[in-house]
C-alpha cells in the first residue's frame, strides 16, 4: 500500500532541489554529515471524521525536516549566517516571477501534490531552528504540513 508519506517522498526525491543528498521516512536522529542536507518525512497525527455519504474526512499532519549540519558555516560570512539563506531557498525560494521555484521543497508540494485530485487542501508551516544531532549540530527547519483528504466507507450502515 502507498501512503500519502511515500507519495511526498517520491515527488520530492523525484523534482526536489539536487542538493538534498538524502531522504528518510522516520527521523534516523543519526544522520552522518556526508547525507546533509537530508530531508525527513514523520507521520504527526491524523484525526479522522464523518465526511459526506460514504465518505470519511482525514485531516493528516506531517513534518517535513530539512537538517543541515552547520559545519558548513565555518569560514563563510561572519555577519550572515549563510544556511539560513541555503535553507530558505531549498524551501521556499522562489524565481524572479515571484514563482515558487520549481525544485524548492514548497514548489514541489504546490506544483504536484495532489494525489490525482484526491488531496482537497493543504496546509504548510515553517519553523527554523538548531538541533544536537549526535556529534552534529544541525540547522534543522520543520515543515508542518496538514493534508485533507477523504477516504471511501462503501458499507457504512
Amino acid at each position: 500500500m502507498t501512503t500519502i508519506a511515500d507519495k511526498l517522498l517520491k515527488y520530492l526525491k523525484d523534482y526536489a532541489d539536487k542538493r538534498v543528498k538524502a531522504f528518510y521516512y522516520g527521523d534516523p536522529l543519526v544522520i552522518p554529515i556526508s547525507n546533509m542536507p537530508a530531508v525527513i518525512i514523520e507521520n504527526k497525527s491524523a484525526t479522522v471524521s464523518q465526511g459526506a455519504t460514504g465518505l470519511d474526512k482525514i485531516s493528516v499532519v506531517f513534518s517535513i525536516k530539512l537538517v543541515m549540519s552547520k559545519k558548513d558555516e565555518i569560514g563563510k560570512t561572519p555577519d550572515e549566517v549563510v544556511l539560513q539563506r541555503t535553507m530558505a531557498d531549498i524551501i521556499m525560494g522562489r524565481t524572479a516571477d515571484n514563482d515558487y521555484e520549481p525544485t524548492s521543497i514548497m514548489g514541489v508540494l504546490r506544483t504536484y501534490f495532489t494525489l490525482g485530485d484526491s488531496i482537497q487542501d493543504q496546509n504548510e508551516t515553517i519553523e527554523f531552528f538548531i538541533s544536537e544531532r549526535g556529534e552534529v549540530i544541525a540547522e534543522e527547519a520543520e515543515i508542518t504540513i496538514t493534508i485533507n483528504d477523504f477516504v471511501n466507507v462503501a458499507s457504512r450502515q
